[in-house]
């Protein structure tokens, strides 16, 4: 009997104990990046759908336009989910007909479940070529500490696209550059602004840093210094200037900061405050070098959402004595711009990401800036892309 009650109590004991195992393994904390490896394509590329996932949408915003020698106009944004989380997808449109009528879900960049990809970029490659899609790509988070700037590419007169290749740790949202035939590529790799944002996984990259294409990958060449006062996720620029200088600007808490680099992007001046164009939103802007020479700055002239305004500067951003208000309305925000052949200047932006949900475009010219310039609301004709 005795026995048997001995064998009874470690049973019991033996019993216990591996419930207890089992619970504390149940409620283990799960590490969201613990088998999570950024290099693993996570996407599958759709063409020409027609399910509704992609055309019902709860919200969308953030897009970003290109122009084709052969006249096609391309335009991508993102949408999926109830905002800016995990299922966001990238959807592109284009048009034939100079922007009249636009064939939507020409192309999806759709995420395996767990990811998010975002931040959509457009850019032409004049030197090779090359029609590029940009996106950012995320895993069980908003931002999860590493992002991943990744691209797939055709020929400007191609219909097929390449496989999706990762380029670098961190977000590029906005066009790089080809100076000198090299692509300068503006990369950030967000620090922990917001409470919802992991920390970075890398700490060393963290900043707002520059990239250099070198044969088949990137090679990061510099970082500018900011104010953590006012860092922000930074959507930075980059334009060269007249005399052979880079120009940077930056996305900050504030508005606008700027900083000057005059060894083609190997080291950079301390970010300043930029208000030579007035106030500024905390959010993203657009700026380029057209093919007059002169510099375009499209921003929300506001420390809000709101006028959204194209400037015109001729002396590399020195002065800004040209301007025109393209919507000054409420809650208008990241303009993305490319010029043609002819100097137009085709600009995209998104309005009321959650109402209206508008996709917009403009068209302008330089004479139609200088012109408005005392002009406080001039008719600017505004193309519903999609809504």
């Amino acid at each position: 009997m005795l026995f048997y009650t001995r064998v009874q109590t470690q049973f019991a004991f033996t019993a216990i104990v591996t419930c207890l195992i089992f619970i504390l393994l149940g409620c283990k904390k799960e590490d969201p990046l613990e088998s999570y490896d950024p290099s693993v394509k996570s996407v599958t590329i759709i063409y020409d759908t027609q399910d509704p996932i992609y055309n019902k949408k709860v919200w969308q915003g953030i897009p970003t336009i290109e122009l084709l020698p052969n006249k096609e106009i391309w335009t991508a944004w993102y949408s999926g989910g109830n905002g800016e989380e995990i299922g966001n997808y990238i959807v592109m449109a284009k048009s034939m007909d100079d922007g009249v009528t636009w064939k939507k879900n020409v192309v999806i960049v759709q995420p395996n479940a767990g990811y998010r990809v975002f931040d959509p970029c457009l850019w032409v490659d004049n030197e090779h070529n090359k029609l590029h899609l940009y996106w950012a790509q995320c895993f069980r988070k908003s931002w999860d500490g590493v992002g991943g700037v990744w691209n797939i590419e055709r020929d400007v007169s191609g219909i097929t696209w390449s496989s999706p290749k990762r380029l670098a740790n961190g977000v590029m949202m906005n066009k790089p550059t080809l100076i000198n035939k090299e692509v300068v590529y503006p990369i950030a790799y967000w620090n922990k602004v917001y409470d919802f944002m992991q920390a970075p996984q890398h700490p060393e990259e963290a900043g707002v840093n520059v990239y250099r294409s070198q044969s088949d990958s990137l090679l990061f060449i510099g970082k500018i210094g900011i104010d953590k006062t006012y860092e922000e996720v930074s959507e930075h620029q980059i334009v060269e200037l007249k005399d052979g200088r880079l120009w940077a600007l930056i996305r900050s808490k504030r508005g606008i900061y700027e900083s000057y680099s005059a060894d083609t992007g190997r080291t950079w001046e301390q970010a300043q405050f930029f208000k030579r164009c007035g106030p500024a939103a905390c959010s993203r802007f657009h700026i380029r070098k057209l093919s007059s020479g002169r510099l375009i700055l499209i921003m929300n002239n506001s420390r809000e959402r709101t006028n959204l305004t194209a400037f015109l500067s001729a002396d590399d951003g020195k002065t800004w004595p040209y301007k025109m208000l393209i919507d000054d309305r409420n809650e208008v925000s990241y303009p993305d711009a490319s010029e043609d052949k002819d100097g137009t200047i085709y600009v995209v932006y998104d309005r009321e990401r959650y109402k209206a949900k508008e996709i917009l475009m403009v068209k302008l010219t330089e004479k139609m800036i200088i012109d408005s310039s005392n002009i406080r609301k001039p008719q600017i004709k505004k193309v519903l892309i999609d809504n």
